[in-house]
């Protein structure tokens, strides 16, 4: 993806904030592990790496590691919760 394509995606704390509401709707943690599918698009690609930088007292959101690996096509990584905080 170039550069300026990243640039005008504009994940926002609000835009993952919704993203991460629509899941918490049913559930209070979410694995990465179960949003992650071998054909998902670089956009879902991006927002989950948004949701780990966003991570926070902020944003509601905690990460909590697995130590488990995910192994995707195109990448590898470590799975995590995302769990909803107290509100």
């Amino acid at each position: 993806m170039p550069y300026d394509e990243f640039e005008s995606l504009k994940y926002t704390e609000d835009v993952i904030e919704k993203y991460l509401n629509e899941y918490f709707k049913d559930n209070h943690l979410i694995r990465a592990s179960e949003i992650i599918n071998d054909n998902m698009s670089d956009e879902a690609i991006l927002r989950l790496l948004y949701i780990l930088v966003y991570a926070g007292d902020e944003m509601n959101y905690y990460i909590n590691p697995l130590g488990k690996k995910i192994k995707n096509p195109r990448f590898t990584i470590d799975d995590f919760e995302i769990l909803k905080g107290e509100n």
